[in-house]
């Protein structure tokens, strides 16, 4: 039998080990993998740099790395194929859900642009992600609404350091004590996102 591709994308991760490769058989949302294969796809959940065996600090919300695990993925897919004698054709579906959402756009993105003629998107639902980070997601986190996620705010800005490294030389730069602390202990991963949100609640 010969079955269609879909990528699926995970959600924020509250540690480095809330990933697919992970949690697929602990009903993470790696087990989404499952529902998808159960209903005849070959399901590919990449996980993030920096994320499961991946070195580094992950570069949350930046869109060409996130774009990026997923093709490597699906070039080594007719590798996986080959050595399983399994099949694959040529249709491509792409979902993911919070981050995954803005991840899989990413791909979608990266699929109509830069790989046309590699792969051909055959559908997509990009679901609940925060697509607009520069303009809707600045203007809730900086708005008088009460903001129960504070650790996606230092998470995104030390991506974006991580990614470009010219935003800033030290922590305590743009984050005031007795926050700095402990957003210097999660930048250097003793603190996990998790740990950290609820220290900054």
């Amino acid at each position: 039998k010969i079955y269609p591709r879909l990528v699926y994308q995970h959600g924020t991760s509250s540690s480095k080990l809330d990933v697919p490769s992970f949690n697929v058989l602990s009903n993470g949302e790696g087990s989404i993998g499952l529902l998808f294969a159960g209903l005849g796809f070959t399901s590919l959940l990449p996980d993030y740099l920096g994320l499961g065996v991946s070195d580094g600090f992950h570069p949350y919300v930046h869109a060409a790395t996130e774009a990026a695990v997923a093709v490597d993925m699906l070039h080594a897919l007719p590798a996986f194929n080959s050595q399983y004698n399994f099949h694959t054709n040529e249709q491509l579906f792409m979902t993911g859900y919070s981050q995954g959402g803005h991840a899989s756009m990413a791909l979608h993105r990266e699929v109509e642009t830069q790989l046309q003629g590699t792969f051909t998107a055959t559908a997509a639902a990009h679901l609940s992600g925060p697509y607009s980070i520069a303009e809707i997601m600045r203007g809730l986190i900086l708005s008088d609404s009460v903001y129960y996620y504070p650790g996606y705010l230092p998470n995104t800005i030390l991506s974006y350091q991580t990614v470009y490294g010219n935003l800033f030389n030290q922590v305590s730069e743009v984050f005031k004590a007795p926050y700095a602390a402990k957003i210097e202990q999660f930048y250097n991963g003793t603190l996990n996102l998790g740990q950290l949100n609820d220290q900054l609640v």
